[in-house]
């Protein structure tokens, strides 16, 4: 297995983790409005490096990850008209949200059989 590769501070420094507990019949919606407006709203924030939108097989959880420079861009983020009403429709859907800061990535060593195709190639 390959050693822990750390991120560089230039990359993100800042993760926002946001689980929301849905009603199944309704999860895809959720998920449909928070990609709509993630795509028009949110994805041009300076700062902002990537989000992520998850379900679980159930569909009763989304969860959000949103990978940003550092937390003075996020809370620029929070601010500004976008975030504001970001923030006022994420709450009123009560999530559980986790400020996280990356220590370290794993990756996985390619099989052997990736690794001889490559070098026959």
């Amino acid at each position: 297995m390959s050693e822990p590769e750390s991120h560089p501070e230039e990359t993100f420094s800042f993760v926002v983790l946001s689980l929301f507990a849905c009603d199944p019949q309704h999860c895809q919606e959720l998920t449909t409005l928070m990609r709509d407006f993630v795509a028009s709203q949110v994805r041009w924030q300076p700062g902002l490096h990537s989000v992520e939108l998850f379900s679980d097989e159930t569909g009763g959880h989304l969860l959000t990850l949103a990978r940003w420079r550092d937390r003075d861009a996020f809370e620029a983020f929070k601010q500004s008209e976008s975030g504001q009403h970001v923030t006022s429709f994420g709450l009123s859907l009560r999530p559980q949200v986790f400020f996280l800061h990356p220590e370290a990535a794993m990756t996985r060593e390619p099989a052997l059989e990736e690794r001889l195709g490559a070098s026959r190639g």
